[in-house]
């Protein structure tokens, strides 16, 4: 890196890290736009490895989540790898070779006549869409509901400051998504069976990027406070110490601690309302 992360971070408020378009037709071949992790060194995880490896604090980074998707045109299947043309498609109404908002995702996917087709990978925790033609085939790889849940999930578990995104006018800000485009978010939350969590209904309102971040916030901050009193509550009976327990305060939510990266993100959450 071409300056010192660990003498600069004194003098930031905060460090926004663009997480985000790190494959694109520019390469001429199919990739996931913001993958949270690979095999490689372009994702998310990698990324902000890489900051806090040079000395970046935790808490003074933002991580950037896109609602947005890269486009790709392929002569191919159109899996991921495959060879494309150096130039993707437009989106309807941002008309931008390459890129398409994730109303536009949205729109093309609820349109019953539709025959795009959505699939949801596992290890980048992205989502990618296809329209096959008799010529070629149209590829999105894009950030779902489900995306930025587990994003937000990460973020807050490494201790970050916060999350940013580019941009909010690219959310669905009609609704044009069908619930069942949205109603997997959380799949991938309760990893542990103790811990129980009170999950939000789908919802075909407006936004459901940027209401997806603030469930994700408090769904995210409660599922570490009570996984982390289970792993007390299991060194306790191996010889451990009651006084470590993290207990709310009397009106204080379940996932509220006191951590400052923590309090970050509850700011950000009461702002995000106040946009609704």
């Amino acid at each position: 890196m071409a300056y010192s992360v660990h003498r600069l971070a004194p003098y930031l408020d905060t460090m926004h890290i663009m997480c985000y378009d790190y494959f694109g037709a520019w390469d001429k071949k199919i990739g996931f736009n913001a993958p949270l992790e690979n095999d490689g060194e372009l994702n998310v995880e990698f990324s902000i490895d890489y900051f806090l490896k040079l000395g970046a604090p935790a808490h003074k980074l933002m991580m950037g989540l896109p609602f947005y998707g890269r486009t790709f045109i392929t002569h191919k299947d159109g899996n991921i790898g495959d060879d494309s043309d150096e130039q993707g498609f437009q989106g309807p109404y941002t008309r931008e070779n390459g890129f398409m908002g994730y109303n536009e995702i949205c729109s093309s996917l609820s349109n019953v006549s539709s025959e795009w087709k959505s699939n949801w990978d596992v290890e980048s925790s992205e989502a990618i869409a296809r329209l096959k033609a008799p010529t070629e085939t149209r590829v999105v790889t894009y950030d779902s509901t489900r995306s930025i849940a587990n994003k937000v999930r990460y973020a807050i578990k490494k201790g970050l400051g916060g999350v940013m995104v580019w941009s909010i006018d690219t959310d669905d800000f009609q609704g044009d998504c069908k619930e069942d485009i949205n109603d997997d978010r959380f799949s991938d939350f309760r990893t542990k069976p103790q811990v129980k969590l009170n999950f939000p209904k789908s919802s075909t309102k407006t936004y459901p990027l940027l209401r997806t971040l603030n469930d994700a916030i408090v769904l995210s901050l409660d599922e570490m406070t009570q996984e982390q009193n289970i792993d007390l509550e299991n060194e306790i009976e191996t010889g451990g110490g009651e006084n470590d327990r993290i207990k709310p305060s009397k009106g204080e939510p379940s996932g509220t601690t006191t951590n400052a990266s923590r309090v970050s993100f509850i700011f950000a959450f009461l702002f995000l309302l106040s946009l609704y």
